[in-house]
């Protein structure tokens, strides 16, 4: 319950009010708006770096700090080349990018609220959970509800897929397991907040809807939530299979520099991130290299299916009647398309050209 928090305020004139609660994993101090109406964490790491020997990795556990940390700015996006409305574009990217934004009304009525948990868009390579788009303020204010944003790993640090073998091979879907921890992170931790983990819904828009078609795809996610909501669905777009994945994930690693005669995977792991982006960029647009998944031009990375997190296309667990059976609503984001006329102006668009999109 919200009322047995021990919460510290700032009363200084001018001086903007904190709170601080402690989570699994230690003490956090975040802010309060200046209606004293909702607080907000930003930057809360729910999962160890995947950097060094975790790139390529499942995630695991962050270390537990012993001092305050500071959740008051959005932690840093993942690495991409971002071709979205500066909005929805982080300012600063980096590997280590593990990170979610709480939004919680300071006092309520009720002793749990319901969490929403917010997966966002992009089409699996850009974007990132903070910034003024994805604040949740306003949502919590209206509804009295938990708002939970993150940042899950995109593109090739995020999906690429050689093999089953997880000690020498990349055997993908890191993003998406990034998002079924961060749902755990909710479990464990939904109650400091004023929360009730058994009235959690996750939501998401384009690339954040499939990631919800996925997760209600996924058995392992049973009991983690229990509604769903889907905006923006591309239920045309499939997700590349374990098959054929590899073949695209080989060609990643060559525009890296490294030699794909030979097993490639501890050389992608030793380049920069920088260097691993690059390659991604080059070889999301090169069309012999998606020849026989041609759909895949349009979305180069993705979840892999015919793997131990998933077995099949979500669409096919909508149909077969396989998927976790919980209240789901389907819908339309509004002038949604006017995102993708942005991207292909590199200067972007006017607002008269906007209109008229």
């Amino acid at each position: 319950m919200l009322s047995v928090l021990i919460i510290f305020l700032s009363f200084v004139q001018g001086a903007t009010k904190t709170i601080t609660v402690s989570i699994d994993s230690g003490s956090i101090q975040g802010t309060i708006n200046p209606t004293n109406t909702v607080a907000s964490y930003r930057g809360i790491p729910y999962a160890a770096p995947p950097v060094d020997s975790l790139r390529f990795q499942n995630p695991t556990h962050v270390q537990p700090w012993n001092t305050t940390l500071l959740t008051t700015v959005d932690g840093p996006g993942c690495p991409q080349q971002c071709k979205l409305p500066p909005v929805a574009c982080p300012p600063k990217t980096s590997e280590d990018c593990l990170f979610l934004n709480v939004f919680a009304p300071v006092t309520s009525t009720a002793d749990k609220l319901p969490v929403m948990f917010w997966l966002h868009g992009g089409d699996y390579y850009q974007g990132y959970g903070g910034g003024l788009l994805y604040d949740g303020s306003d949502l919590v204010a209206r509804e009295n509800v938990i708002v939970v944003s993150i940042n899950y790993r995109i593109g090739a640090l995020g999906f690429l897929y050689s093999g089953s073998d997880s000690k020498t091979q990349f055997t993908g879907n890191y993003g998406t397991l990034d998002q079924q921890f961060a749902l755990q992170w909710v479990q464990r931790n939904a109650h400091v907040f004023g929360g009730d983990p058994n009235q959690v819904t996750i939501f998401g828009q384009s690339a954040g809807s499939e990631s919800v078609a996925v997760l209600l795809n996924m058995p392992s996610n049973k009991g983690l939530f229990s509604k769903a909501i889907m905006q923006s669905f591309p239920s045309a777009l499939p997700f590349r299979t374990a098959d054929k994945a590899p073949s695209f994930t080989k060609v990643v690693a060559k525009d890296a520099g490294c030699d794909v005669t030979v097993p490639y995977e501890e050389c992608m792991r030793t380049l920069t991130w920088q260097e691993i982006l690059a390659a991604a960029v080059k070889a999301e647009t090169n069309v012999l290299a998606n020849l026989n998944e041609f759909l895949s031009l349009f979305q180069p990375y993705s979840p892999t299916v015919g793997t131990l997190d998933l077995t099949k296309q979500p669409m096919e667990g909508f149909l077969d009647g396989s998927s976790i059976d919980v209240p789901i609503i389907i819908g339309s984001v509004r002038q949604e398309g006017v995102i993708f006329m942005y991207e292909a102006f590199h200067k972007g668009l006017e607002r008269t050209e906007e209109d008229v999109s």
